[in-house]
């Protein structure tokens, strides 16, 4: 059996944005990929970079056909109630199947695109659970706008009783009630409010 490739003892965040950094470049400039690593710390050669670009690609080609998947199941989520990751690991299995079918990938090629499928799965479900959060805080922000109409409302409706037990008073003092009575007049006006 071959030795494992320096590529794999990346850390995994380092070996993704080399992923990317392999697909933005067209899968060449190699030399500035094993700067940009040896700047990172990593004693990694140019033919190990070359020799991983075949995995680069059929990740980045999964990546690209789960995000589609991904895209094209959040438009039907609310629809059809489907779990986004599970139709992502449905066209992972089928992705697998065809590359191990065509061409015969390493063990550490199917590692790695397992381990792409669950980093997409995982960001599905923070993007849901942002979502919500952003949910909740439009509801709650919904909430405090009604509360405010309400106490806006209620103020309004004190200040109109207010007038109208001013005005009840008035003409009750021109036709002679008891003080008494236009307090008793004022109370039940300012109740109803």
């Amino acid at each position: 059996m071959g030795r494992i490739s320096s590529i794999y003892g990346l850390q995994k965040d380092h070996r993704d944005e080399l992923e990317t950094r392999l697909h933005d470049a067209g899968y060449g400039r190699l030399d500035e990929h094993v700067e940009w690593l040896q700047g990172l710390g990593y004693d990694v050669s140019r033919s190990a970079i070359h020799r991983y670009v075949p995995a680069a690609k059929s990740i980045n080609q999964v990546r690209e056909r789960l995000r589609a998947a991904g895209a094209a199941a959040c438009a039907v989520l609310d629809e059809s109630g489907v779990e986004v990751g599970a139709a992502a690991r449905a066209m992972l299995a089928e992705a697998l199947f065809r590359k191990t079918v065509d061409e015969e990938l390493s063990a550490d090629a199917l590692h790695a695109l397992a381990e792409s499928v669950a980093r997409l799965s995982g960001h599905e479900v923070k993007e849901r659970q942002l979502d919500l959060s952003a949910r909740r805080v439009e509801l709650q922000q919904e909430r405090l706008q009604l509360e405010k109409e309400r106490r806006r409302d209620a103020a309004i409706q004190r200040e109109a009783a207010a007038a109208s037990a001013e005005r009840a008073e008035a003409v009750a003092v021109s036709k002679g009630v008891s003080p008494e009575g236009i307090a008793a007049l004022r109370a039940a006006i300012m109740e109803g409010a």
